[in-house]
């Protein structure tokens, strides 16, 4: 019996939280095509069809999201992230993904997008930028110094609005085609 229980006990887990990504209503790829919802065609989102989750393309720049169903209270200072114990965390176990390093997670999607990028359009000249969004309305985030910047979906297009950067209307139009390709 003890057999049987540590091997399912994986497969339970894993498939609850394929459930809890999947059939959850609304998905995290639906809460932040809502967040971005009034912002221009210019801004394009591209969610599970990459070989990251989630990309956007828009006249800010290039990137890679790192969304996480995370909540609870988590803070973030610098590079270190930290989720408060809460007895609820116990009863979600299975399902939960767990907090990890988000930032780390954003930086490994951004360097996998970086890569398709300088392959297929090495004249481009773009990087792509980490972003950590927190999509569930249950999560309490205090962000201090952090090494990536890290939000609230509710926060997102504030974000991007204030950014910077821009990017040329020729390498927004060849990175969209690129993608719409890789996605195709």
């Amino acid at each position: 019996a003890y057999a049987c229980l540590l091997v399912s006990l994986p497969i339970v887990s894993w498939s609850a939280r394929g459930a809890s990504k999947w059939l959850q209503s609304p998905r995290p790829d639906q809460v932040l095509a809502k967040a971005l919802k009034s912002l221009d065609h210019s801004y394009q989102l591209y969610s599970y069809t990459l070989p990251i989750e989630h990309a956007l393309i828009c006249p800010k720049g290039l990137f890679a999201l790192h969304v996480t169903t995370t909540r609870g209270d988590v803070t973030c200072r610098g590079d270190r992230w930290r989720r408060r114990f809460e007895l609820s965390h116990l009863w979600r176990w299975l399902t939960d993904e767990g907090l990890g390093n988000p930032g780390k997670k954003a930086q490994a999607a951004a360097k996998k997008l970086n890569h398709i990028v300088a392959s297929q359009l090495p004249e481009a000249h773009v990087s792509a930028q980490p972003l950590v969004v927190f999509v569930d309305p249950g999560v309490r985030l205090e962000v201090s110094e952090p090494a990536v910047p890290a939000m609230l979906v509710g926060d997102l297009k504030v974000y991007l609005r204030n950014v910077t950067t821009s990017l040329p209307s020729s390498t927004l139009k060849d990175l969209g085609k690129l993608f719409d390709e890789k996605s195709g």
